[in-house]
């Protein structure tokens, strides 16, 4: 390789360490590193900004010095994007006319966001550079999942689930490629406990986002078994997976290692934020009494007596356990429990949607532009959903909040780029002959159909740490396809 091509592939070499350094922090912190904001022009400007302009940087150092115009002939959803980007700089125009507030840059987060989509084909041009993310992006979960189960109050995490259910596909669909016996039992016991934490959160969004996509992902390895030469190990790895994920319930269901760390805290008052993004005050009383919140972001009283240590305490405790289980599942589909969490938060939900789709059809064509704020007169009045200003509220559907701010073409052009993406990535798959590239990209898409089931349900696509691992995996997917067609290439 000459001076030309090594100071190349130096230059791309940091911008990927760059790209590493910021998912990982994501993963690693979630909300906390996000929200870390400067302020120009005095509008919010969030660090993950910051880091995309330097990434656009060194991609387009890349182009100018040394002339790489496959970052623009290689990208194969141009005609997709660029319809998106168009009608999403419309709404953003609108919005700084008309309301000229700093909701207008929150809102407009799917716009730049979006350009992973285009920048992570640029930055990973080989094979090994996504191993090493897959690695370093698991093992940072997995250390979260760990403390998730046996702390509270941790700096690190939040939203852990998603990002669970984001790598876990890549997790388990690596098994079919690995031989050896020692990481194979590591990655089934990394599985067996992301599993166990997706379930035992009962995060009703991230159950059914889950369920949705391990059909698809199931669905492709039957439509491609022949390709991925799959064998019988694989499918008894995976009951592994779900035998250690029953142990760990019955395990963990009877001892609670959090209930250790609730012991030893002295009581004590906080503000905090719940999974939904709603400010609420958590009080800590006395041993016997506790207020709490559970993932669907209400507040709940739960009665503590002393400990219990008999087995069959034990016994109820894991009992309780799995109703809680049952019961959270079944409120997905049956509410007839008016007063239950379950039965509130669908009610809530409800409301908020039926309510956004008619003001939407006032301005059907483009929407309202970003910067609009959503009112709700039924929760104004109660205040139930207000986060810091009263007046505003997020649907918790990002499908709906992009019908509302970019009107029904904004939608269908979001929906278009989307199934442009699965109806070619999948027409790739069909004619690729790589087996580790295959099942990445089954792994890819299948993570990309979690994120997009998760985004009915709740703020993903609007906020930087949830809405920027689609456009990471769209463009790690079109990656896999530029790596082939090099590799195909580089054979002839």
């Amino acid at each position: 390789m000459n001076l030309k091509g090594k100071s190349k592939y130096l230059l791309n070499y940091f911008n990927y360490l760059i790209f590493l350094f910021l998912i990982s922090c994501i993963i690693l912190f979630s909300r906390n590193f996000v929200h870390i904001n400067l302020k120009i022009f005095g509008f919010p400007v969030y660090i993950t900004e910051i880091f995309i302009i330097i990434i656009c940087v060194f991609v387009l150092l890349n182009f100018v010095i040394y002339k790489d115009k496959k970052i623009f002939t290689d990208y194969k959803l141009k005609i997709e994007h660029i319809l998106l980007i168009s009608i999403l700089l419309v709404s953003l125009v609108t919005g700084l006319i008309k309301y000229g507030n700093a909701y207008v840059f929150r809102h407009s987060a799917i716009l730049y966001y979006s350009i992973f989509s285009f920048l992570v084909p640029a930055i990973f041009i080989n094979i090994k550079q996504f191993k090493i993310f897959n690695i370093v992006s698991i093992f940072i979960i997995f250390f979260n999942s760990i403390i998730s189960i046996t702390v509270n109050n941790s700096i690190f995490g939040g939203f852990i689930n998603y990002y669970q259910g984001v790598f876990l596909f890549i997790i388990i669909n690596s098994l079919i490629l690995i031989k050896n016996k020692l990481i194979n039992a590591i990655q089934i016991l990394i599985a067996a406990i992301l599993f166990y934490e997706i379930i035992d959160m009962m995060v009703r969004s991230a159950w059914v986002a889950f369920l949705v996509a391990i059909l698809f992902n199931l669905v492709l390895l039957i439509i491609f078994r022949k390709k991925l030469a799959i064998k019988k190990s694989f499918y008894l790895k995976i009951s592994l997976i779900v035998i250690l994920t029953i142990l760990l319930i019955v395990s963990l269901g009877s001892f609670n290692l959090k209930a250790v760390d609730n012991a030893t805290a002295a009581p004590e008052t906080t503000t905090a934020i719940n999974n939904e993004g709603i400010t609420v005050d958590n009080t800590t009383a006395a041993p016997e009494t506790t207020t709490a919140i559970n993932n669907e972001g209400i507040i709940v009283d739960n009665t503590t007596a002393a400990p219990e240590t008999t087995t069959a305490q034990v016994e109820t405790a894991l009992k309780t356990k799995i109703t809680g289980y049952i019961d959270e599942f079944k409120s997905i589909y049956e509410h007839s429990d008016k007063t239950s969490v379950s039965a509130v938060n669908a009610k809530w939900r409800l409301i908020v949607w039926k309510d956004i789709i008619k003001k939407s059809m006032q301005r059907p064509i483009l929407g309202y532009g970003f910067g609009m704020l959503y009112n709700n007169e039924t929760f104004k009045v109660t205040r139930q959903g207000y986060v810091g200003d009263v007046g505003f509220i997020d649907p918790h559907n990002s499908y709906l909040s992009i019908l509302y701010r970019t009107g029904i073409v904004g939608l269908l052009i979001f929906l278009l780029f989307i199934i442009s993406f699965f109806v070619k990535m999948i027409k790739f798959l069909r004619g690729c002959q790589d087996l580790s590239i295959s099942i990445y990209m089954i792994s890819i898409l299948s993570a990309v159909i979690y994120i997009l089931g998760y985004s009915f349900f709740l703020v993903v696509l609007e906020g930087p740490h949830m809405g920027i691992f689609l456009w990471v995996f769209i463009g790690l997917a079109l990656s896999l396809s530029n790596i082939y067609d090099m590799k195909i290439k580089s054979m002839f």
